[in-house]
């Protein structure tokens, strides 16, 4: 269910593609790494599947490609440079000519890197997580031995001598290409909760209770930005995933639906609600049911202000609860709601 997963499966083949070494699928011991993988990893997938596919920031298919394939073509540009992915590709290139074309064994070492800087690509475009600059680190190493070896594959159509030269050549283009990210200081994009926590803190409520529907990255930055610039540390912030699964809400018709959890969260104490809209935020079905009742149960609700994303994947909406805007957290009732539920 996971990208790496998907990208060890798609190694071998891509692997024995490139090299031109397609009589070893002809062998059993291809087949190996497979069969050990099955045994070991295939009742866990199996098992767990349902419960991360909930988790998922879109279905399987061209769709989420369409949100994949811009992300993760910026962010390879931003942290690789424009040049230096070209000349992996070159490199790339190169390595699946030289073996379709003379048979080099002396290229197999790059046919190999190919192989697995493709597997990594194909997994994060295909895999429905939500987009994740860090899913690509494992294809950051491969990318950068192959820009080398085009490069020196380039400069060998000019010239057959002074590989030496060539090496050093190559090496310090790679390194001017690389040299304005590497000066760039690395800041953390706005994500619109550290606004939206700072917008809550400045309305001096006693003890809020902030309800944060969002995925887990987006909980930890309220809870982050809140522990930040809470000097009082008088603030409480609580999952919409903890305190609605620990409040069940009875089933009927949208509109009941929504003024029932709208009630959960009155009689909770909660203060004020953070939204976060962004697709990842979406997949977790305790946002969508808090969604549905700040838009069918408005009037419960006041829409304080709204931080967009610097990604443009969405934006962070704060609510107030009118009734419960100026109103302390009950710290017993949230040691009730909280507490690990064991069963007999």
């Amino acid at each position: 269910t996971d990208f790496g997963m998907v990208a060890l499966v798609l190694v071998p083949p891509l692997g024995v593609l490139i090299a031109r070494r397609l009589s070893l699928v002809r062998t059993a011991g291809f087949y190996l790494p497979y069969a050990f993988m099955l045994v070991l990893t295939g009742p866990w997938i199996i098992g767990t599947y349902p419960l991360v596919a909930g988790h998922f920031a879109a279905g399987w298919g061209l769709g989420f490609l369409r949100v994949s394939a811009p992300f993760y073509g910026t962010a390879l540009t931003a942290g690789l440079t424009s040049l230096i992915l070209a000349l992996a590709g070159f490199g790339a290139l190169s390595a699946l000519l030289a073996n379709w074309r003379d048979g080099a064994t002396r290229s197999s070492l790059f046919a190999a890197l190919s192989a697995l800087a493709g597997a990594v690509l194909i997994g994060c475009l295909m895999v429905p997580r939500a987009p994740d600059a860090r899913h690509l680190l494992p294809a950051l190493v491969p990318l950068v031995m192959l820009a080398a070896y085009g490069g020196m594959r380039l400069i060998g159509l000019l010239t057959t001598g002074w590989p030496t030269l060539s090496g050093l050549v190559v090496s310090m283009v790679m390194l001017l290409a690389a040299l304005p990210a590497l000066l760039t200081p690395l800041l953390k994009p706005p994500v619109g909760m550290l606004p939206a926590a700072r917008a809550i803190l400045e309305r001096g409520a006693a003890a809020p209770l902030i309800l944060v529907a969002a995925d887990e990255k987006g909980e930890g930055a309220l809870i982050a930005a809140i522990a930040q610039h809470d000097a009082a540390r008088t603030a409480f912030v609580v999952p919409a995933r903890r305190l609605l699964a620990a409040e069940p809400v009875p089933g009927g018709d949208a509109q009941t639906t929504a003024q029932a959890t709208a009630g959960i969260l009155s009689d909770s104490a909660v203060a004020f609600v953070v939204l976060d809209t962004t697709p990842a935020a979406a997949a977790v079905p305790q946002t969508g049911q808090v969604r549905a009742a700040l838009e069918g149960a408005s009037g419960d609700f006041d829409l304080l202000g709204t931080y967009p994303r610097a990604d443009g994947t969405g934006e962070v909406r704060l609510y107030a609860v009118t009734q419960n805007a100026t109103r302390p957290a009950d710290p017993a009732r949230l040691r009730h709601l909280l507490a690990p539920k064991t069963g007999g």
